[in-house]
């Protein structure tokens, strides 16, 4: 029976190792996305000659596509409450 439960609490400490791995790799990811919307941005700025929309967009999805995946380690309703107090201050500017 102790065996059973060493061996419970090691499958368990590597479930979770693993978890951890997973939500680090997910907030990485994240991070790079946003840096290359963070660049895109900035040069279509810099040079707006240039038309760089296409690509904008589809680093926006890329970053949106991320949020959602990391956003499930968070509290969805301090994010929506969030959300709601930007578009609330919003609407009063």
């Amino acid at each position: 029976m102790i065996l059973m439960s060493v061996i419970l609490e090691i499958v368990d400490y590597k479930q979770n190792k693993m978890n951890i791995g997973k939500q680090v790799r997910e907030h990485k990811k994240l991070v790079e996305e946003l840096l290359e919307l963070a660049t895109v941005i900035t040069q279509q700025l810099n040079k707006p000659k240039l038309d760089l929309e296409e690509e904008i967009i589809k680093e926006i999805g890329d970053v949106k596509w991320r949020v959602s995946q990391v956003e499930k380690y968070y509290n969805i309703n301090k994010i929506n409450n969030q959300i709601q107090y930007k578009n609330d201050r919003d609407r009063n500017i």
